[in-house]
């Protein structure tokens, strides 16, 4: 977190320098971290022109723990360093596969499959 002033989304999730670090240790596409981006939509938009399916949900993954960590320092005082971040959206991640391999999906991959209740 920077403490910069009035913060942009852009630069929580992609510019703040602990933001950099956690999307580094994901090892994601250098041309979406070098880029510079007005909005974050712009940014998120070519990810997913450039990363495959897996990658940009690993990404979503990263940026939602990015986002808890600011949070979490801003309003809790608890802030992270940038591998206990990654490392926390990469275990998120896999336990998400590994329940989507042993579980019913709630929704439908295919979405003209029909919609199954899990009971």
């Amino acid at each position: 977190m920077c403490r910069s002033g009035e913060e942009m989304t852009i630069h929580a999730l992609k510019e703040c320098l602990k933001a950099c670090a956690v999307l580094a240790l994901s090892g994601i596409d250098r041309c979406l971290l070098d880029n510079e981006y007005e909005r974050c939509i712009d940014w998120l938009e070519e990810a997913t022109r450039l990363l495959d399916k897996k990658a940009f949900k690993d990404l979503i993954s990263v940026l939602w723990n990015v986002w808890n960590n600011r949070n979490n320092a801003i309003f809790r005082g608890k802030d992270e360093d940038a591998r206990i971040v990654w490392d926390r959206a990469k275990a998120l991640g896999d336990d998400f596969r590994i329940h989507n391999f042993t579980n019913a999906l709630i929704i439908p991959m295919n979405p003209s499959e029909p919609y199954q209740e899990v009971s």
